[in-house]
């Protein structure tokens, strides 16, 4: 064996521990997570089922809106308030769910948004595949568009809401690195890595 292979084989020897410890130290941190695609999430801790998608906000993240595409149901009847949904930052700040009138004052780069995150959608509702009930988020809607919007959903085991979750940077622009998006209830707190590229 060449010097050159056998550095080679070290190296390997030597990653291979530490990748194992990455997933060891996620799984402790997020032990009812499971990872489904790069930037694709999903909870299960036997009460709250939720699976949120950032593909377009993993890589675009240099303005003051985060987009996650969020599905979520409950086993059991609970309430989520606006002000319950937020997400955490690398370092350990936390970032609430928007207000609508924060989005809807922001018309031109919301619409921009909007356009930019149209080839990148996620269909999350796939994964809820054994109900016959989808309802929409209304926490917001799109500029200009008619509707109700909601300051919180009721969730029950019949049905699974699907929607957007939209945050706005106080800074004006997301660090890269894990974030987590976080959305306390009655029956669990939901948490999910968000990481940034």
């Amino acid at each position: 064996m060449t010097r050159a292979a056998a550095l080679a084989v070290v190296g390997t020897l030597v990653a291979l521990p530490v990748t194992g410890a990455a997933v060891a130290q996620q799984t402790r941190e997020f032990p009812s997570v499971r990872e489904l695609g790069a930037a694709l999430g999903e909870f299960d801790d036997g009460q709250m089922h939720a699976v949120a998608a950032y593909y377009h906000s993993q890589r675009h993240h240099d303005t003051p809106w985060l987009l996650i595409e969020l599905g979520i149901t409950s086993r059991k009847a609970v309430r989520v308030h606006r002000e319950s949904i937020e997400v955490e930052t690398p370092d350990g700040a936390t970032v609430p769910l928007a207000t609508y009138r924060q989005w809807n004052d922001d018309v031109e780069p919301a619409t921009r948004l909007l356009q930019a995150t149209a080839p990148t959608r996620h269909q999350v509702r796939t994964y809820f595949r054994e109900f016959a009930t989808f309802t929409p988020l209304r926490y917001f809607k799109a500029p200009h568009a008619a509707g109700t919007i909601l300051d919180f959903h009721d969730l029950s085991i019949d049905q699974v809401f699907l929607g957007d979750l939209y945050f706005k940077s106080p800074t004006g622009a997301w660090a890269r690195g894990r974030h987590v998006l976080v959305i306390h209830n009655a029956a669990a707190t939901v948490r999910v890595p968000i990481d940034l590229r």
